[in-house]
């Protein structure tokens, strides 16, 4: 069928700015003279008008009953003879091919298109699938009217679909650069531009750090001669800190570690760590099978002995470990195993109920704690140097994993709730009741209420989420079922915790403290049922991230040219602070993974407001994820590393403002009291642990989503002080301190109610005003100077962050040794991006295109500031490089009166100002 459409002549259209007698005619896809047999889908066109030349495309998607696919044909007015190229701007889909003149067709070759740009709103690369520029080649062709056709889908195969998009063509004479959906002409394209234009940044080629005691920055002194020398960790008296084994309080500056290195150069590894404040790390260690045909009692001995020389090389530099052994996503169930599990699936969530899965896990703890040490020859249940037992990583019952289970484990765990609701009322009878008969359509329900066979309902995850409630909320009856269910969801995860602490106690004699997990609810009024089942261990944890949104090829660990991002602040955002999560009484609160996620740009505030607020709240771990490499790493495209400039490189300050609490700890600004019927209620809490986000494998989207969920405090109480809930508790005792005190939302501003802390979240501006710690970060060029009490920092970069602490632990008006951070933006070199519209919640959302994703090595901005310090003593200033060894670089000082002016180096992330008596040697002892 020929469906005519008016005729539409593509004219002579410009020459190419690059050259003057290479003109171009550009036909868009949606103009056709004539379609045939196109066949529209909705979800084919769910389009992204932006990404599109003329804000629309022409697409196809053929029936398998469907005995062609679509084509479309162009009238082509060719003004002058000549040899012109065919770029096709399209989707091959299963098929693209063209003729000309009713020749035959020729296919377009899959794989060669360039300038991938994804159509879909949201950015994402799978349906709709992106766009690409294909070349077809050059040939003569005759100037007057010619016909130009496309097929949409490829050769039709009847009993298969076919499919395939196409937004414009360009006929060109000459040098074509495709550039997304613009004209070559087009004064309104984005030009890509560079985060560190060539000649503004240095490029970061650290040496290999020799660990020479002449460096001027080496904290390996605030650690322990070897890990555990004082005895095992335990919790401070009130419960909620953690302590050496000999009572004395401990702080620790965590990172994930992640390098596979013989244990010499693990050694040498966790002198680099320690060097730089870090003093606890988190060990990975899936000690599950791998291979087919394996016993689930069988270990996986390499990454056993991996674990053994992590522990003992990160001892020796005074280090202490927490060791997490099963993440479901990662152990994939073997058929030879026997679990209920299907072979090839993962083992999420079946560990809390499937018994011979629980068989195999405690033979892989019993071979990692039972076992001496190779290379210490003591047992890891006898090694204080292991400060802490995870049971696991990201999993919970509470989540939205929850709803991929189905076939014998979904059927079990119904039987298990079926178990739990006639021991709760007596009879399934009396439940019936007490739901007041609820038995809504099986449309509105996961599994249907089957009470003639002795099954109860079993509704969805979504049904615990606030949207969830309040849809389902005008079932009689509802409220009470998915309470029940939430309840007997958290009894059954802190049963497992229990019953797995006294294997670890009783049975392998275990003498370290323990973390049951480590994740979410499906939003955060799940999230104080998740803390309460594991409150059985000792340690309460959730991993949680901050960064932008990034989607595109690989997002889940990758960061690729083609890929969409945005940039953010935590400063502007700061409910978004990783940090910022309720201290539940009694007990320490850790973050098992966090970082600043690239690739966001703003990454070097993070030590420094990690730092500083956990100090303020008393938080007692945030760990940064990954250390990647054995010091710093070259590889520009993994998302997660933290071994970066801005990140690992803004360690020292950051590890000494907390680890010497040189912030001061704030009252709590929270105390909520929690009964028990209110978790499994889902009611709103005073305040709301905010969802967080792990990476796409887990969160969609990959930026932090917020959960809707109301706060009757505001959030920003938690940059006031620390928050502090109690579960099985009279909310009569609840206490809020007069928050309006410390927030100004008028001006977007927060005050720490110590007084040392201002977050600035209108202007982006972080500062930290304590008498051995001051600085700055954010958006410090746009704000002007900075004023504290003894430091002003002028500094004309847009963005950076500059720290001054004290080494002596004198103030820092009197101190005669002072440490200077800075830490500006880090790029891959070459990196270049263009401005771009996604769209989210039908509204236009501004983010970045990834053009050039660059390539080693990093490059770092310049820094563009001077520091001014309030101090009579200070005579001298000395560059360092990152290993602390100072550096030829000379900084230029002024005094004037009892204050020094440094001009700071732009190339340097340390600097020592010293008074002339100090000598300017030692490491800060």
């Amino acid at each position: 069928m020929i469906r005519p459409l008016a005729t539409f002549s593509v004219l002579l259209l410009a020459a190419l700015p690059a050259c003057a007698d290479a003109p171009y005619l550009w036909i868009e896809a949606e103009q056709a003279a004539a379609q045939h047999d196109i066949a529209a889908n909705a979800v084919l066109n769910k389009i992204n008008p932006n990404a599109l030349s003329g804000g629309a495309w022409l697409s196809s998607f053929s029936e398998p009953t469907a005995a062609t696919a679509g084509s479309a044909d162009y009238e082509v007015t060719i003004p002058a003879a000549g040899r012109y190229h065919l770029w096709l701007r399209g989707a091959i889909g299963t098929g693209l091919s063209y003729r000309v003149d009713g020749g035959a067709w020729v296919a377009v070759k899959d794989g060669t298109g360039i300038d991938s740009c994804s159509i879909a709103p949201d950015g994402g690369i799978w349906w709709p699938p992106p766009v690409l520029w294909f070349d077809t080649g050059a040939s003569d062709i005759d100037a007057g009217k010619h016909t130009l056709s496309v097929l949409l889908g490829g050769t039709k195969q009847v009993g298969k679909a076919a499919y395939a998009a196409l937004d414009c063509m360009a006929l060109t004479i000459g040098d074509f650069t495709p550039n997304a959906k613009y004209r070559p002409d087009d004064k309104d394209a984005p030009k890509p531009s560079f985060d560190i234009p060539p000649g503004r940044g240095w490029d970061f080629l650290p040496p290999k750090d020799k660990l020479d005691p002449a460096s001027l920055l080496d904290l390996r002194y605030l650690n322990e001669k070897v890990a555990g020398e004082h005895g095992f960790i335990r919790v401070t008296k009130d419960g909620t800190h953690f302590a050496r084994g000999d009572g004395k309080p401990i702080r620790f500056w965590a990172i994930h570690e992640g390098p596979d290195l013989d244990l010499a150069g693990l050694k040498q590894h966790a002198q680099f760590l320690a060097k730089r404040g870090v003093n606890i790390v988190r060990l990975f260690s899936g000690l599950q099978p791998k291979k087919e045909g394996s016993k689930v009692t069988d270990v996986d001995e390499a990454v056993l002995d991996l674990t053994f020389r992590q522990v003992a090389a990160m001892k020796s530099a005074g280090i202490y470990s927490i060791i997490e052994p099963y993440w479901g996503n990662a152990c994939t169930i073997r058929k030879s195993w026997g679990t209920m599990g299907d072979p090839g699936q993962s083992g999420t969530l079946l560990l809390f109920f499937d018994p011979v899965l629980q068989q195999g896990y405690k033979a892989w703890l019993k071979a990692l704690y039972d076992r001496p040490n190779p290379y210490t020859g003591t047992r890891l249940a006898d090694d204080p140097g292991v400060a802490i037992i995870q049971l696991q990583n990201e999993n919970s019952l509470l989540f939205w994993d929850l709803n991929s289970l189905k076939g014998k484990p979904l059927e079990f765990l119904r039987g298990l709730y079926k178990d739990f609701l006639v021991a709760k009322y007596g009879s399934l009878e009396k439940c019936r009741t007490a739901w007041q008969n609820y038995n809504p359509p099986a449309s509105e329900i996961k599994l249907p209420m089957e009470w003639d066979k002795g099954l109860p309902g079993w509704v969805d995850i979504w049904d615990f989420s606030r949207a969830g409630m309040a849809k389902k909320g005008k079932w009689a009856g509802f409220s009470q079922c998915s309470a029940d269910q939430v309840e007997f969801l958290s009894r059954l995860m802190r049963q497992f915790n229990a019953d797995m602490i006294a294997y670890l106690r009783k049975d392998l004699g275990c003498k370290q403290l323990v973390n049951c997990g480590n994740w979410h609810g499906a939003d955060g009024l799940t999230q104080d049922a998740e803390y309460w089942s594991g409150l059985v261990g000792d340690v309460v944890a959730r991993n949680n991230y901050t960064g932008g949104y990034h989607v595109g090829n690989n997002v889940g660990w990758q960061v690729l040219t083609g890929s969409y991002y945005s940039n953010i602040s935590v400063i502007k955002q700061p409910t978004s602070l990783p940090v910022n999560m309720k201290h539940v009484m009694g007990h320490p609160v850790i973050t098992p993974e966090s970082t600043w996620v690239q690739p966001n740009l703003y990454q070097s505030e993070g030590p420094l407001m990690v730092a500083a607020q956990s100090a303020l709240t008393g938080f007692d771990a945030l760990f940064w994820f990954v250390q990647t490499s054995a010091e710093w790493t070259d590889s520009t495209t993994y998302k997660w590393s933290c071994d970066l400039p801005m990140i690992l490189g803004q360690f020292p300050a950051a590890a000494l403002i907390y680890r010497q609490g040189l912030v001061k700890e704030a009252a709590p600004s929270v105390v909520e009291n929690r009964p028990l019927q209110d978790l499994w209620n889902r009611a709103e809490p005073l305040i709301v642990d905010e969802n967080g986000w792990d990476d796409p494998n887990h969160s969609a989207g990959a930026n932090a989503p917020k959960g809707g969920i109301p706060s009757f405090v505001d959030q920003l109480a938690y940059l006031v002080g620390p928050v502090m809930v109690s579960y099985g508790s009279d909310p009569a005792k609840n206490k809020i301190v007069n928050l309006r005190q410390y927030i100004d939302r008028a001006n977007k501003t927060v005050r720490s109610s110590t007084g040392e802390i201002l977050t600035d979240f209108g202007r982006g501006v972080y500062r930290v005003n304590a008498p051995r710690a001051q600085g700055a970060a954010g958006f410090l060029g746009a704000a002007g100077p900075q004023d504290m009490d003894d430091v002003t920092i002028a500094c004309r970069n847009p963005y950076a962050s500059i720290v001054v602490v004290s080494l002596d632990g004198k103030p820092i008006k009197t101190s005669e040794k002072l440490l200077v951070q800075v830490g500006t933006i880090n790029r891959p070199t070459g990196w270049q991006s263009q401005p771009y519209t996604l769209i989210q919640d039908q509204k236009p959302f501004p983010c970045l295109r990834l053009v050039d994703m660059g390539k080693a090595p990093w490059q770092v901005e310049n820094t563009d500031a001077t520091v001014t310090v309030s101090n009579p003593n200070l005579t001298t200033a000395t560059a360092l490089d990152v290993n602390g060894m100072p550096v030829a670089s000379s900084v230029s000082v002024t005094r004037t009166g009892a204050k020094l002016t440094i001009d700071l180096p732009k190339d340097v992330l340390y600097l020592v100002l010293g008074a002339a008596s100090a000598g300017g040697g030692g490491s800060g002892r």
